[in-house]
C-alpha cells in the first residue's frame, strides 16, 4: 500500500472512531499490516480502536511498540494501565518498578500503586494504606469515597464514619457527600426513609447495595469496579506536538478518562521550564516589576512571573505566604501550586509536617465556614478554585482564617486575572492578605 493510501486509511480510521463506529473500525484496524506500521500516530490509533472494542490484550502490545520509540513516563503510565486492564497485573508491577525511576514526586505513582493493588487482589488493609498515601498528596472526593468504602469493607466502622464525616464537610451538597452521608447514617443507625426517597433518583447504585444488601454485594461490587476502573493520563514530559495529539485524541478514548479531582497538566520539570524561559526572555536585566496592564477594575494588580514567586520563597519563606495565581491554562496550575506545596516543604515552613493540599471548588466553599473547619486544615495549602465565586460571607471566613492561622496555612486563590482583579477591586482586605499575585 502506497504512502498516500495510507495516510488515507488512518484518516477514515480516525473518522470511524469520531463517529462511534468501533466494530467497522476494527475490522479496518485487523485488516491492516501492523507488522509494518512504525508512525507513532498510527499505532496510537490502532490501540485506540482496540481500547474502544475492549480488546487491551492487542492495545498493550501497540503501547509496547510505542514505548520502544517513546521512552517518556507518559506512555509508560498508560502502557502499565493497559496491563490491568488486560488483566497481567505481574507485567504492569514490572513495568511499575520502571516508573518509579521516573516519577519521584507526583501522585500517578500511589494511584499506580492501588490500580495494581487491587486489580491483584490484594487485602483491605494495603488497599487502604494505598489511598491514605494518595490523600496524604491530595484530598480529592473520589479517593475519599474509595477509603471510605474500603473501610466498610474491613469492617472498620470508626474510620468509616470518620472519612464519611470530613467528605460531607468538605463536598458538601455533591454526589460523593449524599453517597458519604448515607454510608455513615448506615453505621449510625440515623436512616430516615424520607431521605432514602429524596436521593432516590440522585444517589448510585453502591450507596444502595451498601444499605440493601449483605457484603457479599458489597464485594461482587467491588470486582466490578476492578474491571471498569477509570484510566487517567498525565502529560509530563511530553514534546508540544505529542501535548497537542493528546488533546485532539482525548474526547475519543474510554482510556483517556480524567480524575477531575487530580487533573495534572504538565510537570514540576514544566513549571521550572516555564520559569526558565522567563529568565531567558528578560535576559541579563533583571525585570522583577510588576507586569503592567493586566487588571481591569480598579489599580492594576502588582502581578509578576512565576520565577519571582520562587525567588521571593528562597529568599523569605515567613508567613504570612498567601498567593493569587491567575490561571491562564485550565489545568496548568495544579503543577504550579504542587511546585509551590514541594518549595514550602523543602523549607519546612511548618516545621517537619508533611504540606497538602486541601483543593475546593468556591461554589462548594459557600456552603461551608472555613473557620469552623479549620481544625482539620492545619499544616495545609488550602487550594482555592474559582475564588471569584466566593460569596461575601465565605470571603469573610477565609479573611478570619488568614488573621487567626496567619502561621498554619498558605491559602492559593485560583482563578482567571479579570474575575481575580474584580474580586479584589472590590474585596480590599482580602487583596491584602495576599503575598504574590502570579500569572501562570
Amino acid at each position: 500500500m502506497g504512502k498516500y493510501e495510507n495516510t488515507l486509511r488512518y484518516v477514515q480510521l480516525g473518522k470511524l472512531l469520531e463517529e462511534k463506529k468501533y466494530a467497522a473500525a476494527l475490522e479496518m484496524a485487523e485488516a491492516a499490516d501492523t507488522d509494518r506500521i512504525k508512525e507513532v500516530q498510527e499505532l496510537k490509533l490502532l490501540a485506540e480502536v482496540y481500547i474502544k472494542n475492549e480488546l487491551y490484550d492487542k492495545a498493550r502490545d501497540m503501547y509496547k511498540l510505542i514505548y520502544e520509540q517513546i521512552h517518556t513516563r507518559r506512555i509508560l503510565y498508560k502502557l502499565i494501565l493497559l496491563c490491568i486492564k488486560s488483566g497481567n497485573t505481574a507485567e504492569a508491577a514490572s513495568f511499575y518498578e520502571e516508573y518509579l525511576t521516573r516519577d519521584k514526586n507526583s501522585i500517578d505513582r500511589y494511584t499506580l500503586k492501588y490500580r495494581i493493588d487491587k486489580a491483584s487482589g490484594a487485602d483491605s488493609s494495603v488497599i487502604i494504606e494505598d489511598l491514605k498515601a494518595i490523600l496524604n498528596e491530595e484530598y480529592s472526593e473520589k479517593w475519599a469515597y474509595e477509603l471510605a468504602r474500603q473501610y466498610h469493607k474491613a469492617k472498620d466502622a470508626d474510620n468509616c464514619v470518620a472519612e464519611c464525616h470530613k467528605i460531607m464537610q468538605w463536598f458538601f451538597g455533591s454526589e460523593t457527600a449524599k453517597k458519604a452521608s448515607l454510608l455513615k447514617q448506615y453505621y449510625t443507625d440515623e436512616i430516615d426513609e424520607d431521605i432514602l426517597e429524596n436521593f432516590k433518583e440522585g444517589i448510585s447504585a453502591d450507596v444502595n447495595k451498601y444499605m440493601q444488601q449483605e457484603e457479599q454485594a458489597v464485594e461482587a461490587e467491588d470486582r466490578t469496579d476492578n474491571k471498569e476502573s477509570d484510566v487517567a493520563e498525565t502529560y509530563d514530559e511530553v514534546s508540544d506536538n505529542e501535548q497537542q495529539d493528546i488533546k485532539n485524541t482525548e474526547n475519543n478514548s474510554d482510556i483517556d478518562i480524567y480524575e477531575k479531582e487530580s487533573i495534572v497538566s504538565g510537570s514540576e520539570d514544566a513549571v521550572t521550564e516555564a520559569a526558565a524561559a522567563d529568565e531567558a526572555e528578560a535576559g541579563d536585566e533583571e525585570q522583577s516589576e510588576p507586569l503592567e496592564g493586566l487588571s481591569k477594575y480598579g489599580q492594576d494588580i502588582p502581578y509578576t512571573h512565576l520565577k519571582y514567586l520562587f525567588r521571593g520563597l528562597a529568599v523569605q519563606a515567613q508567613p504570612p505566604i498567601n498567593i493569587a495565581i491567575a490561571a491562564t491554562e485550565p489545568t496548568y496550575y495544579l503543577t504550579v501550586v504542587k511546585k509551590i506545596t514541594k518549595e514550602l516543604q523543602n523549607m519546612q515552613y511548618f516545621g517537619d509536617k508533611k504540606i497538602k493540599i486541601a483543593k475546593i471548588d468556591a461554589g462548594k466553599l459557600n456552603s461551608l465556614k472555613l473557620d469552623e473547619q479549620i481544625t482539620e486544615l492545619i499544616g495545609s495549602c488550602i487550594m482555592i478554585e474559582n475564588a471569584s465565586a466566593m460569596n461575601p460571607q465565605t470571603i469573610n471566613s477565609v479573611i478570619k482564617v488568614l488573621d487567626s492561622h496567619a502561621s498554619e496555612v498558605v491559602v492559593i486563590l485560583i482563578d482567571e486575572e479579570e474575575a481575580l482583579s474584580k474580586m479584589f477591586f472590590k474585596e480590599e482586605i482580602l487583596k491584602n492578605q495576599i503575598k504574590y499575585f502570579v500569572i501562570v
